[in-house]
């Protein structure tokens, strides 16, 4: 992935930071002038192949507005793995960026579960869990998550709930 350099990437493509569009400059064969780059994946992340080499576009994002590859991984600060925007896009460590995700559980509410009939809630760091204590709601339970995330993950704090 280390072959492209900014300056080839910056002749064949034009970034907006504020859309988080990749737009062609050159055509191609299936591409014209202004074409938005690339296409979404089945994971939900854009990717943009330039030289017969695939990228991750937010990646490219990250290259061609700061000249250097990532050092870390990088986190999409919204969840929303397509949204390209420079301000939605940050470096982080692979702990900072799996707190970030989105939840899984049926009930769309992150760090809750179901036990003898009542609510629980817990939060996983430093490789241990924590239980946080039993609710008669959900949403009581998914409160003491939220609080106790921020407290632990400070600006990776993701509620986890689903995208409506």
């Amino acid at each position: 992935m280390r072959e492209l350099t900014v300056e080839r990437l910056r002749e064949v493509l034009t970034y907006s930071p504020r859309s988080g569009f990749f737009r062609w400059r050159r055509p191609g064969r299936r591409v014209r002038v202004g074409d938005v780059a690339g296409s979404v994946d089945g994971r939900g992340y854009r990717k943009i192949t330039i030289d017969r080499q695939t990228y991750p576009a937010h990646h490219l994002a990250w290259f061609y507005t700061t000249g250097s590859w990532p050092s870390q991984q990088l986190d999409h600060r919204n969840g929303d793995r397509a949204d390209d925007r420079l301000a939605n896009i940050r470096e982080a460590t692979r702990q900072e960026n799996d707190r970030n995700r989105r939840c899984v559980n049926r009930w769309g509410l992150k760090g809750i579960y179901r036990q003898h009939g009542r609510w629980c809630s817990r939060i996983k760091f430093g490789g241990r869990s924590m239980h946080l204590g039993m609710f008669d709601t959900a949403e009581e339970a998914h409160a003491a998550y939220c609080a106790a995330a921020r407290e632990h993950f400070g600006q990776f704090a993701c509620d986890g709930n689903r995208a409506a």
